[in-house]
């Protein structure tokens, strides 16, 4: 399931320095997603890319600009590679 917050033409409060030119998702849980949140979190992020016109090198981890975070606790590599599929 997923759930909107702020909607995606506001400015977000996710990560500092990037609000204004970002959109910020929240994956729910810690170091275990099930599939569906996988997949669900692929399909949102493959609509956003359409959306926006942007490629999988637009698309972070919240640890990719603060190494003091780990979210979103995947591998973002991986990730990427998941949204050529």
């Amino acid at each position: 399931m997923i759930l909107e917050g702020r909607a995606v033409e506001k400015m977000g409060a996710h990560t500092r320095g990037h609000n204004l030119d970002s959109i910020g998702i929240a994956l729910v849980g810690k170091n275990v997603f099930s599939k569906a949140q996988i997949y669900s979190l692929i399909k949102l992020v493959k609509l956003l890319i359409n959306q926006f016109g942007l490629t999988i090198n637009d698309v972070y981890g919240h640890y990719e600009f603060n190494p003091y975070k780990s979210c979103p606790n995947i591998n973002m590599d991986y990730f990427r590679e998941r949204l050529y599929g």
